[in-house]
């Protein structure tokens, strides 16, 4: 702000002495433009007569040239020689032979002996014949007068006016600089309070802010700069909002999902001490002690892996491989887990499919994508899995048959520790974290992946890998 009003201060001066240049140079040329006007009022008065060049001055009255403290001064000089051949009356002025010598006007400044300052005209010029006078009874002698020499006229005239003008009109520009500069230091003044006010005003209210609660800053009568601020921390707030009531969730929902099998373990084993037993019955509760620990074994390592993926440690390690032979290796490893789950897989793979991206990274997605197709087909129809090249792009889809979406559930399908069963039947089968591993080794390797419902009855997830060119 203070920036501000300096630049404006400075531009405000620059403008200032520009108009002052441009009104000091119109005024002097108005003067100039007067003084040559003068001149040749004079140069019409220089005659040529009987051999001699003289000036009618003396028969005409020009108070300007009369001895004064403000008297004008002019001089003719001969071109050829330099020499004087006349002045005006009283004391003239130190005024030297013009160097150059031209028809056309020539100025510059000019000192009086008094100390006066000045501007001076000079020009070269032919006088003019002086023809003989009709009423003269006696005929003039003749005189072998020749052609008229050139001659120079200066004529110098003080700017003590033209000063006193400029000085003027410099004053009106000073006041109306100093006029501006207290407007605009008042402003500044008058703003600055404001804004120290209204940022004294947000310290305090974000000094008031706890973490358990997050309100809306709202400030009155901030200026536009402050009100930008209070509106990115809004923003930022709002963010801080979405992020800690995802965590509250995340925490529950890891609370949940990890409960479930140890409270299994515990009545597993309270039950088998409430009273002896035969050796086969400790060896079965032995067993699903061991699946429900399995189960939490699960849901702890994809939540380090999340961990990981977050903490930018799951560093994508791109090469060319062959997609079609990374998911003909998948079919044969992933047959028995859907024959055992009572599904068919339909494949249809172009070949060669030659792309650049972390092979391994790729495999743990099918994969991933393959067990929930398998795990939540719903309706008859098998599970279907294609891949082909598209504009530079390999796709891979997995497609499984599905009962409608209930509304927004689709939104939420790569949300961590989501599941679209309400009564989380399928609780230590699959923790909900799947799919957000998924989407998020998918972003590390520049890959996208989405979820979508074409027709009712059908849910397809596509994964899009660049190939290789």
């Amino acid at each position: 702000m203070l920036g501000t009003g300096g630049g404006a201060l400075l531009v405000l001066a620059i403008c200032g002495w520009l108009l002052d240049r441009m009104l000091a140079r119109s005024l002097q040329v108005d003067f100039d433009a007067r003084l040559l006007d003068e001149a040749r009022t004079i140069a019409t008065l220089i005659e040529f007569e009987e051999g001699e060049v003289h000036s009618a001055m003396a028969d005409h009255e020009f108070p300007q040239f009369q001895p004064s403290p403000r008297s004008a001064a002019w001089q003719i000089w001969r071109t050829a020689d330099n020499r004087l051949l006349g002045s005006s009356a009283g004391s003239a002025p130190s005024m030297p032979q013009p160097t150059v010598a031209s028809t056309t006007p020539a100025f510059g400044d000019q000192a009086f002996d008094d100390g006066r300052p000045g501007r001076r005209v000079w020009f070269t010029l032919v006088p003019v014949i002086e023809p003989p006078d009709p009423e003269d009874d006696e005929p003039p002698e003749t005189v072998e007068a020749g052609e008229p020499p050139e001659v120079t006229l200066v004529l110098a005239r003080d700017t003590l006016d033209l000063q006193a003008i400029q000085a003027k009109v410099r004053r009106m520009l000073g006041l109306v600089f100093a006029v501006m500069t207290a407007l605009i230091l008042a402003t500044l003044l008058v703003v600055t309070r404001r804004t120290l006010a209204s940022l004294r005003e947000l310290a305090s209210t974000l000094n008031r802010i706890d973490s358990r609660e997050l309100p809306t800053l709202e400030i009155a009568g901030g200026t536009t700069e402050v009100q930008t601020v209070v509106d990115r921390l809004n923003g930022l707030i709002g963010r801080l909002k979405l992020a800690m009531q995802k965590e509250r969730e995340f925490t529950a929902n890891v609370a949940h999902e990890l409960r479930t099998p140890l409270a299994g373990m515990r009545s597993q084993i309270e039950v088998a001490l409430l009273s002896p037993r035969d050796p086969a019955a400790y060896v079965e509760t032995l067993r699903r002690c061991a699946e429900a620990n399995a189960q939490t074994e699960a849901i702890v390592t994809e939540l380090l892996r999340l961990a990981r993926i977050d903490a930018g440690l799951e560093v994508a390690r791109c090469e060319e491989f062959r997609l079609d032979k990374l998911l003909e290796d998948i079919a044969r490893e992933f047959s028995p887990i859907a024959r055992t789950a009572g599904r068919t897989v339909a494949w249809q793979v172009d070949a060669p499919l030659n792309i650049v991206s972390d092979e391994g990274k790729v495999r743990v997605i099918v994969l991933n994508l393959l067990s929930n197709a398998v795990e939540y087909s719903q309706g008859p129809g098998p599970v279907e899995v294609s891949a082909a090249c598209e504009n530079g792009v390999a796709r891979l889809v997995v497609a499984n048959p599905c009962k409608p979406f209930a509304n927004g559930d689709l939104d939420r399908i790569f949300n961590r520790l989501w599941r679209g069963d309400e009564a989380r039947g399928a609780t230590g089968v699959h923790a909900g974290l799947g799919l957000a591993i998924c989407r998020e080794l998918a972003h590390s390797m520049r890959a996208t992946l989405t979820a979508s419902c074409p027709r009712p009855g059908r849910f397809e997830i596509r994964l899009e890998l660049p190939e290789k060119k």
